[in-house]
């Protein structure tokens, strides 16, 4: 049988204090329950690293789809708005050639505008006063 591990305790200035003896198998045993515990610990390190890596991936994968998304989106609300200045450029354009303001400028053509001629009742001076109804006056 082989002789127990002793383990001897010392001050700095090299007094003794301490000396333990203790049977190698007790050593022994404290050293690989310390060693698996060891193991253990930094395996389930791993696993929990590991899972925390799949959760970031699944939160990447997770963001480049939205980033899809959101660039879809984008693209889809610059051609709206495309579509939104061409729509305005043209009510402009209905605006201009059709608008209250063109009929003052064109000095009365067009559809109802000014031709000498006015809207009167029946009671105003006309031949058709007996009938009662509206008429064209020059």
């Amino acid at each position: 049988m082989k002789p127990p591990f002793s383990l001897l305790v010392v001050h700095g200035d090299g007094s003794r204090v301490l000396r333990v003896s203790l049977p190698r198998w007790i050593v022994y045993g404290t050293l690989g329950s310390v060693a698996a515990v060891a193991a253990v610990g930094l395996s389930a390190e791993y696993v929990f690293r590991q899972r925390d890596g799949n959760e970031v991936a699944e939160l990447r994968r997770r963001v480049d789809d939205q980033r899809a998304v959101i660039d879809s989106f984008q693209t889809r609300v610059a051609a709206v708005r495309g579509e939104i200045t061409t729509w305005r450029a043209l009510h402009a354009e209905m605006w201009e050639a059709f608008g209250p303001e063109a009929g003052a400028d064109q000095g009365g053509a067009g559809v109802g505008g000014a031709a000498g001629r006015s809207w009167t009742s029946s009671r105003a001076a006309s031949p058709r006063r007996s009938r009662g109804c509206a008429s064209w006056h020059a």
